[in-house]
């Protein structure tokens, strides 16, 4: 809605995608849109944005140093099982 648009922008809370890639990289964009439900709406705060930043960084930082293995997933491992179980619940990224 326009007069919603026009209200949020005068209230200071209304950003483009572009606002919030001056601030923020792509990649910590792309994993805070992953950490939200699809049916949740965003909330590009600078507080929410700065903890997926940490929480990437820590991502990447557990990731450091693994092998990469062959790619083939054993579906009966619990934590493969929570990650598909999730994903087979509207798409739950989140918890996934």
């Amino acid at each position: 809605n326009i007069d919603d648009e026009k209200m949020s922008k005068s209230l200071g809370n209304f950003f483009t995608i572009a606002d919030v890639l001056q601030k923020f990289d792509g990649e910590t964009v792309r994993f805070f849109m992953l950490r939200t439900h699809y049916r949740s709406p965003l909330n590009f705060s600078d507080a929410n944005l700065d903890d997926t930043r940490t929480a990437l960084r820590r991502l990447y930082q557990a990731l450091d140093g693994r092998a990469i293995d062959d790619g083939a997933i054993d579906w009966a491992d619990p934590r493969a099982a929570a990650f598909k179980a999730a994903m087979d619940d509207d798409f739950g990224t989140p918890a996934a």
